[in-house]
């Protein structure tokens, strides 16, 4: 008698979650990722003064208190405060500085960009190449798992690099596929 298929697909659930060392590869293997895209980062000099805030100082309002009109120095002379800055030139001024900011901050971002582009286009081919290895790996490790009960870290590596072109080739007819296809 065949099994039925909620059986079948909860064994198969079982089995896959018994694989955590397959799961602990993978988990390691996008830390690695994630470090090699931070030392890209790191090596292209990023400019780390762009990830703050850009910052507009409020402008502080005198109102002029009932003290500050007038200081008088000790030989009883009265002389008169100096006028206070109008509200809106205060504004306007933190709003230039504002846009200065950000003038600089974008003006950092394009130099930056303009001198890393090649190493970043690096790192994006190898995160597909890594990607696709990893997802071939994948299928034949929770392949294996599933129908022979055990499977080794080892599959990962004969299966990804077995599976690699295949999986490779199926993504990248998928994009103009999806150009011609999606509109």
């Amino acid at each position: 008698m065949e099994p039925s298929i909620r059986r079948s697909l909860g064994q198969g659930f079982r089995a896959a979650s018994r694989g955590w060392r397959g799961m602990l590869f993978v988990a390691g293997f996008w830390i690695l990722v994630g470090l090699f895209l931070l030392l890209v980062g790191a090596v292209s000099g990023f400019p780390w003064e762009v990830l703050q805030p850009i910052t507009a100082t409020q402008p502080t309002l005198n109102l002029g208190s009932p003290l500050d009109t007038a200081v008088r120095p000790a030989d009883g002379a009265t002389e008169k405060a100096l006028p206070a800055i109008p509200a809106e030139d205060a504004a306007v001024d933190a709003q230039e500085r504002a846009n200065e900011e950000t003038v600089r901050h974008q003006r950092l971002w394009a130099e930056w960009f303009g001198r890393s582009w090649p190493l970043f286009l690096l790192a994006v081919v190898l995160l597909i190449a890594a990607s696709t290895w990893l997802y071939g790996g994948q299928l034949g490790y929770l392949g294996k798992l599933v129908v022979a009960g055990a499977a080794s870290v080892s599959e990962f590596w004969v299966v990804g690099l077995r599976a690699f072109m295949p999986l490779l080739l199926s993504g990248l007819l998928m994009i103009p596929l999806g150009i011609l296809w999606g509109g």
